[in-house]
């Protein structure tokens, strides 16, 4: 059997890597990034700029971090994320959003997203 006589679904994989994120580029909904622990927003800018002209990305800045190295490192995750809620909430516009962390980012983005589906009608996807 040849390789193109199978059909194992990997085709139809690779035609959906073609266009990344599809949905989130046709409806503009915004992308909210964790960086991972040392990491900072910087390190969302080549995403960000792959997936231009849509989503709306938003990548958090942690305390202690570059243009933050001034404030003390938050050394919880329950206060960071409490903190990353508050932010979040504040700049909420009521369209739902995405929430997308690397590493501890990921762990980072669970917790706020707990905080929102606790608190708020319009959890993130």
């Amino acid at each position: 059997m040849h390789r193109r006589d199978r059909h194992d679904g990997a085709d139809d994989i690779r035609r959906g890597m073609d266009t990344p994120l599809p949905s989130l580029r046709r409806k503009h909904i915004p992308a909210v990034c964790f960086p991972h622990a040392g990491g900072s927003a910087s390190y969302y800018y080549a995403l960000s700029k792959s997936l231009a002209p849509g989503p709306d990305m938003l990548a958090l800045q942690y305390p202690g971090r570059q243009d933050r190295v001034a404030e003390g490192c938050v050394t919880c995750l329950a206060e960071l994320a409490g903190h990353a809620y508050a932010a979040l909430r504040d700049a909420e516009d009521g369209r739902p959003c995405v929430l997308f962390g690397h590493s501890m980012g990921s762990v980072l983005a669970f917790e706020v997203a707990r905080r929102w589906q606790e608190r708020t009608a319009t959890p993130p996807v």
